[in-house]
């Protein structure tokens, strides 16, 4: 069992297979229950494990019970073998600074964020925080976990959704159609799809939508418009990521089709496609058999990067870590990396990883990340 594992279960993170793998391991014996017993006490009482004590007892505790487990597990060799690996096969497939770690280092804590929020502004003005493990619920929506799901109740107005920095939320419109949102994002949709078409807005930000098809909602198209673009969908599934700092609006087709639109022009996306906007020029480029797995990590969590300069990586973690990256030395900004991190990774320790490149180096004042 790891201690990883623990911590998820704790807050509610661990995936099914997980959840099976802890309830074998918790019925195992009665010292692995009183230890999950004494770490959930101590993690839910709003104090963060401490992190020499409680990762030397779990060391302590993990060996001496090695021989009554059942389960294989990866052993701190082994994942330091595999990160070798996926190191040497980043720098063979990609030919840049890859991220990597020092393989003689304990990380004494996984950093594990805050329960994930969003903001919801009813029609009438009403703001609601929502919130993972909260209760929430009206006559046309319910909370649960994190997502927010409308019924196909009668209504009128609009409601938005906002995310804010270092945060997640799901979205299910009163269509059947999910909506993934990532931090840093606000959304605007009508609480019942009226008229001939099923449009939302998406005021900024990026998400992924999953569209509940058009001859299940009496042939009514859904629209998503940005601030630059509309995006008509015939059940289908797609990205947009439209951040106001960023000079690009990335609209990235999935599965089914859609046309984009912006003004006069007109383009019909296929699978594996993205149509970049830019803000600036107004002018449009398709870039075809796009890579997914980047487009897309996201939604699981996780930050993905080839070869990509380090704004793009700077931008990403200010969103999720809600912090404020200032380039002290501007020719950092352009320097390219490639490599994958977890989102419950804490920061410092993402920093430190791209410092061992000795590219670049980072100091931490406040709320600010000082790049030199």
């Amino acid at each position: 069992m790891e201690y990883q594992l623990l911590i998820k279960k704790i807050y509610g993170r661990a995936t099914p297979t997980e959840e099976a793998e802890f309830e074998q391991w918790y019925q195992e014996s009665e010292d692995h229950r009183k230890y999950y017993h004494r770490l959930e006490k101590q993690t839910i009482g709003n104090q963060k494990p401490k992190q020499t004590d409680w990762l030397k007892a779990w060391k302590s505790f993990d060996s001496r019970n090695r021989k009554q487990t059942l389960f294989r597990r990866i052993r701190p060799w082994q994942a330091i073998a595999a990160s070798i690996l996926l190191f040497a096969w980043l720098v063979h497939s990609f030919n840049d600074k890859a991220f990597t770690t020092n393989a003689n280092s304990d990380i004494a804590y996984v950093n594990v964020p805050d329960l994930d929020q969003a903001i919801l502004t009813t029609e009438s003005g009403q703001r609601f925080t929502l919130s993972e493990g909260s209760s929430f619920s009206n006559k046309r929506a319910k909370l649960a976990g994190i997502t927010l799901a409308y019924s196909q109740k009668k209504g009128k107005g609009f409601n938005t959704l906002e995310v804010p920095k270092g945060n997640r939320f799901n979205l299910t419109l009163p269509d059947g159609t999910e909506v993934n949102l990532n931090a840093s994002s606000k959304i605007k949709y009508p609480v019942e799809f009226n008229g001939d078409k099923r449009e939302v807005q998406l005021l900024y930000g990026e998400a992924y939508f999953d569209v509940s098809p058009n001859h299940l909602n009496q042939g009514k198209a859904f629209i998503v418009t940005t601030m630059s673009q509309s995006v008509r969908v015939l059940g289908t599934e797609f990205n947009i990521r439209s951040y106001p700092e960023e000079e690009e609006i990335k609209t990235t087709l999935t599965e089914g089709r859609i046309t984009w639109r912006n003004g006069n022009d007109l383009r019909n996306l296929v699978p594996n496609e993205q149509i970049q906007y830019s803000t600036n020029n107004n002018t449009f480029r398709i870039n075809k058999d796009i890579d997914l797995s980047e487009v897309l990590a996201w939604k699981d969590d996780v930050l993905l990067y080839k070869n990509k300069p380090l704004t793009s990586i700077t931008r990403d973690l200010e969103r999720w870590h809600n912090v404020k990256f200032v380039f002290k030395d501007a020719s950092k900004k352009d320097i390219r990396f490639t490599g994958r991190f977890k989102r419950d990774k804490n920061m410092t320790a993402i920093l430190s990883v791209l410092e061992k490149t000795n590219e670049v180096r980072f100091r931490i004042k406040g709320q600010e990340v000082i790049v030199e």
